[in-house]
């Protein structure tokens, strides 16, 4: 008999009490807690490696037509847009014509020569089989943490996560009589050529930025009715959609002046408080939100010659 009593107290004793499942699920709930934002850290870690590589191959790319070429690529591709047939323009007047990018011309550096050779030069960018084969966006142009809206995806199929380096004033071609235009590591066809050589005895690879993100995180850009909130795209040669500079606050999050392009034109990004910005040398730093505006102002010029604050 007391065994039998032994043994039913002991059986009472394997579940859980009420209590005590209580206290299993709110230990569960902290440390779930706890990891969650180390988990979500190393997500965020990852694909800023993702984008590090990406800008680090694009900076290879870079020296590669340097190489080949005797000179960096243009903001605007010079095979781009002068049709067959074409008076004679000065350069300037060519610089005003909207073409393919930067991004384009080194296609054939980062294993897309397909595209680059399919694409139709004598047709324009609007061209159904040339539309094809820009209007899609490229991994080694898409950062992962970058968010885009459909309103983005919608007016801009060929987007991007980045933008070459035009200098330290907004490029436009509206703005080409400021004296400082124009003054980065990729020019428009008329300030130029540039190289890596040239910078390397002007200002050094090291201290000038060849490149850089550029999100969709314009929260007003321009209206209500248009909230894409920016404009990359890496085929075309727009300014804004494939070219940056450092003109406005950087990595904004919305235009600071309204009625003015400057954060529009200047590098942003949808990581943690900074940049990755490419150099011409092809290493990568990871520029802190707060830079201060005459380091970045520095960096952006490739024939300034001033000393730049550790960075």
């Amino acid at each position: 008999m007391d065994c039998r009593r032994q043994l039913l107290r002991c059986r009472s004793r394997l579940g859980f009490t009420l209590v005590e499942l209580l206290v299993v699920i709110a230990i569960i709930g902290i440390l779930i807690a706890i990891l969650l934002p180390a988990v979500q850290s190393a997500r965020e870690t990852a694909r800023r490696t993702q984008c590090v590589n990406n800008l680090k191959q694009i900076g290879l790319a870079m020296q590669m037509f340097d190489q080949v070429r005797g000179a960096l690529p243009a903001r605007l591709d010079p095979s781009s847009y002068i049709p067959p047939g074409t008076p004679v323009m000065s350069d300037k007047d060519k610089d005003k014509l909207i073409g393919l990018s930067a991004f384009f011309s080194i296609l054939p550096f980062l294993e897309e020569t397909a595209r680059f050779q399919q694409y139709n030069l004598s047709k324009p960018m609007s061209d159904a089989g040339n539309a094809a084969l820009i209007n899609v966006p490229l991994p080694v142009y898409s950062c992962p943490s970058m968010l885009i809206n459909d309103a983005a995806l919608a007016l801009y199929p060929g987007w991007a996560s980045y933008a070459v380096c035009t200098g330290s004033v907004l490029n436009h071609f509206a703005n080409d009589t400021d004296p400082e235009f124009d003054n980065g590591a990729i020019v428009n066809i008329g300030w130029g050529p540039t190289s890596i050589n040239k910078i390397l005895s002007e200002d050094g690879t090291t201290h000038t930025f060849l490149a850089g993100e550029m999100n969709f995180g314009i929260l007003n850009y321009p209206t209500e009715t248009n909230p894409q909130g920016g404009a990359g795209q890496w085929a075309s040669s727009y300014p804004f959609c494939s070219t940056a500079s450092t003109s406005g606050v950087f990595d904004a999050n919305r235009n600071v002046i309204l009625g003015t392009f400057f954060e529009l034109d200047t590098f942003r990004s949808d990581h943690i408080n900074g940049v990755n910005m490419l150099m011409v040398d092809g290493s990568v730093h990871f520029m802190q939100k707060f830079t201060h505006p005459d380091t970045l102002k520095y960096l952006a010029k490739r024939n300034d010659g001033q000393a730049v604050e550790p960075f």
